[in-house]
């Protein structure tokens, strides 16, 4: 009964959706990406870097463990949590040498300049949204006529 209800309105949920996603990943700007251009820049290493990979349900998990040192001197150790990150199992080497961009006023909050551009990582959640926008636009037709 309920999907009765959603019918006529699905081909402008569908539109909706997708354009929300779309203007999602091509403006959300993440508070952390403004580290780039306003924290301190020093050298880390890839202290830790874990592949937990699980066949129960079908997931992976990829820590990546980065160390570093601030002006102040002051060791710092975390994991690496940026969004709009592409990054693949491998990709960092346990003392691997990586940049870091640090909040000075508090250390913990870090970015790492990566070796994929940042756009890639917005690219995949904006083609789907196009495709989502594109699939209600086709019901609105094909519903019409």
């Amino acid at each position: 009964m309920p999907e009765a209800l959603l019918q006529p309105y699905t081909p402008y949920l569908l539109i909706a959706f997708g354009i929300l996603i779309f203007l999602f990943s091509m403006f959300f700007k993440p508070a952390k990406n403004k580290l780039f251009e306003t924290g301190e820049s020093v050298e880390g290493i890839v202290f830790e870097g874990s592949s937990n990979i699980s066949s129960g349900d079908n997931s992976a998990n990829d820590t990546i463990i980065i160390r570093f040192v601030t002006r102040q001197k002051e060791w710092i150790t975390g994991p690496i949590e940026q969004d709009f990150q592409l990054s693949y199992p491998g990709q960092y080497k346990k003392g691997d040498t990586v940049t870091v961009f640090y909040n000075k006023d508090k250390p913990t909050e870090f970015v790492v300049q990566t070796k994929q551009p940042q756009w890639l990582g917005r690219l995949i959640p904006a083609i789907i949204g196009i495709i989502i926008t594109g699939i209600g636009i086709y019901k609105f037709f094909t519903e019409i006529y």
